[in-house]
């Protein structure tokens, strides 16, 4: 469950990174111009630094990079708990398809940004989040169905 809500906050955070067109900041990756930290992540021209994290699109576009590292990570840790205990096929093969989802998302949030988020790209992005999405729920009603 922890997952799930995970992936709806970090699908609404790439609603700011869509409304403020912060894809088109920083075009490199995984560093941002050569820097893990870019100098304006928190600008003073935005006030405090919660007004930072919704209104600067730097910060927004760092925020959706580190959340999208640990979505990987999150995704990868869970399939590997999955095929470590027994659990019945259709488990397993939720958590196959919610570790693909997410490589896969995240390799095309890659790609849009190395192309400078052409509208194509950019609206494939926002489905494979629904796609992701998707996969976390069905897995967590494997999850659910699976008897303890």
């Amino acid at each position: 469950m922890i997952t799930t809500n995970y992936i709806l906050f970090f699908t609404h955070q790439g609603a700011f990174v869509a409304g403020l067109d912060a894809g088109l900041t920083y075009n490199s990756w995984p560093k941002m111009a050569d820097r893990w930290i870019p100098d304006d992540l928190i600008a003073p021209t935005y006030g405090s630094t919660k007004r930072n994290l919704v209104e600067n699109p730097t910060a927004v576009q760092w925020m959706h990079r580190n959340l999208a590292y640990v979505t990987c990570g999150l995704a990868t840790a869970t399939w590997i708990a999955t095929l470590r205990v027994p659990g019945g096929r259709k488990m397993r093969n939720a958590a196959h398809l919610m570790l693909a989802a997410t490589i896969g998302q995240s390799a095309i949030g890659v790609f849009t940004l190395l192309n400078y988020v052409p509208v194509w790209l950019g609206a494939m992005h926002q489905g494979g989040s629904l796609v992701l999405l998707s996969t976390i729920l069905w897995y967590t009603h494997c999850i659910r169905a699976f008897p303890k």
